[in-house]
């Protein structure tokens, strides 16, 4: 489909429920499963010319802020992280992982003063000489308030690459930065070694996706002339990958359904509450979406709350009562928090709870909301979670409680 490098796997152990940056993205909250996933990520990749990424080093999940907004600490010990943040890392190097990204995190028992992806005892101490990885590093975004706010875009260029990354990933100004490093250069702060050091593993990293069309192609730009090759889009959306993604999505929701098929009183009606961060941001919530068209077909009728609508008091003077459908889109989102989203979240569910006007809960995205809520969900309530949000996500959802 023409992408040689793949971002992920996320190694991380979320081993913190309030994470709002890595979440689900994490694929569990143990070491052990976690390696086991990457490594299994890592050798199904390795039969396709493309390369694979272990992030964020050296462990992101037990973090409570955000990093493309601040910068997160992370306090642990030496030996805490040897037990649960290191080992997937281990795992996916000796998995064949071809690139790692580093964290924007302060670790203050490895480096007391700057963050994983600007120093040299975090990359080239541990990454390096400790885990003994040879493959490319790659800095997480510059473009994140963890570092653009505190050391400037062209000064944390030249940081990462003193510390030992390779390549520089969505500095605000490119052209500026490359000017930065050259001066860092031409000034003796990075040597040409450093820099030709990291040209041999980029050029390393481009002969494992590129075959050269003859044995005498040595040039290191010569693949620029060779025009690219052609997509080959009929890969995607095929019926086969469109029942794979269905099946995961059933194998992994969680339902507790009705005793009985949701009942409506001719008296009483409907409302499908949505309750989502931004309406606007969410491409997965047009009119034609099964979050939406499947309640609407069966006489509820739509509201959605999210971070730009007013805010009113709940009270039955001012809304009546209504059997509602609650339909609650959390999960962390880069550079959009979440947490005020829950707690607008939390207020609906307490006031249709306390005027026994809750009808079912439908929750797309975090398992962490779905154990915020359960504790105080009313017995015989349905529910349904779900990891996905996409259409496929709620339509499956939806046709698990809804009547037919």
């Amino acid at each position: 489909m023409g992408l040689n490098w793949v971002l992920a796997p996320v190694v991380d152990v979320n081993n913190n429920p309030d994470n709002p940056v890595i979440n689900v993205r994490a694929f569990a909250e143990t070491p052990e499963l976690v390696s086991q996933l990457t490594t299994a990520f890592i050798q199904g990749a390795q039969s396709y010319p493309v390369l694979t990424t272990a992030k964020h080093f050296p462990g992101h999940g037990d973090t409570a802020v955000d990093s493309h907004l601040d910068l997160p600490v992370l306090s642990h010990s030496p030996e805490r992280l040897r037990q649960v943040e290191l080992p997937p890392f281990a795992q996916a190097i000796a998995a064949g992982v071809d690139t790692v990204m580093s964290a924007h995190l302060l670790i203050p028992a490895l480096d007391p003063t700057y963050p994983a992806t600007l120093s040299p005892p975090i990359l080239t101490g541990c990454l390096r000489q400790q885990l003994g990885f040879t493959g490319l590093i790659v800095t997480d975004a510059l473009v994140m308030g963890a570092i653009s706010h505190r050391y400037g875009a062209d000064e944390a260029a030249v940081l990462a690459l003193e510390a030992g990354a390779d390549i520089l990933l969505m500095p605000p100004d490119p052209a500026g930065v490359i000017e930065a490093v050259c001066a860092a250069v031409k000034q003796g702060r990075l040597t040409p070694e450093r820099i030709l050091a990291s040209v041999e593993r980029v050029w390393r990293a481009k002969t494992k996706v590129f075959t050269p069309p003859t044995s005498d192609f040595d040039q290191a730009h010569d693949w620029e002339q060779i025009p690219p090759l052609p997509l080959q889009l009929t890969h995607l959306a095929r019926p086969e990958s469109w029942a794979i993604a269905a099946e995961i999505l059933q194998d992994s929701r969680q339902v507790q359904p009705a005793p009985q098929p949701l009942q409506r009183s001719p008296e009483i009606p409907l409302r499908n509450l949505v309750i989502v961060d931004s309406l606007l941001a969410c491409e997965y919530l047009g009119n034609h979406a099964p979050a939406i068209s499947l309640p609407h077909q069966r006489g509820y009728q739509l509201q959605v709350v999210d971070n730009h609508t007013p805010e009113v008091p709940l009270t039955l003077e001012w809304q009546p009562r209504v059997l509602t459908l609650l339909q609650l889109f959390i999960r962390g989102n880069p550079f959009r928090g979440s947490a005020g989203l829950t707690e607008r979240a939390s207020a609906w569910f307490e006031f249709l709870v306390q005027t026994q006007q809750l009808q079912a809960l439908v929750i797309y995205g975090s398992p962490y909301t779905l154990q915020q809520f359960l504790p105080t969900l009313p017995v015989g309530i349905p529910y349904v979670f779900t990891y996905g949000q996409m259409p496929l996500a709620q339509a499956d959802a939806l046709q698990a409680i809804l009547p037919r």
